[in-house]
């Protein structure tokens, strides 16, 4: 996927829902060397991620951890385990690193673009393909994400 122009990136961002959930259940999957399964509580709901983070945290380190979720991919099957949302992670040199919300946020509350706030509309179904494309514009710059 190419990245966004920097004028196309805010409307890309618009059609992800991007929101704060807590971690509050981690569980092995026997078959998968990477993954796990996750319980994340977030605007009202509570929805099961599979998580390939198994090679970079442990379950203690997870548990209870504020992360940033996409909720409206479609619902995927990942080494047979139906996972509802994606939780946000980043790796640089062999480093994995979670999308941590600041700290005062609450599960639920919505992650956006600065100066572009987010919509009150229900969030349509994500192409997946839009959401890589989003990812491909992603970058750090001076400690802080931004889009480029």
């Amino acid at each position: 996927a190419f990245p966004p122009t920097v004028s196309e990136a805010p409307a890309l961002f618009e059609g992800a829902h991007l929101e704060v959930g807590r971690i509050v259940d981690v569980v092995e999957i026997p078959k998968s060397h990477k993954c796990y399964k996750l319980q994340i509580v977030g605007g009202g709901c509570t929805r099961q991620a599979v998580a390939g983070l198994k090679q970079a945290l442990t379950p203690e380190e997870l548990l209870n951890h504020f992360v940033v979720t996409i909720t409206n991919l479609p619902p995927r099957k990942i080494v047979g385990v139906v996972s509802q949302c994606m939780v946000l992670a980043g790796s640089h040199a062999n480093i994995v690193r979670l999308l941590v919300p600041p700290a005062d946020s609450a599960p639920g509350d919505r992650v956006y673009l600065l100066h572009h706030a987010p919509s009150d509309n229900c969030p349509q179904p994500l192409d997946v393909d839009l959401w890589f494309k989003i990812v491909a514009g992603l970058h750090c710059q001076g400690g802080r994400p931004t889009l480029v």
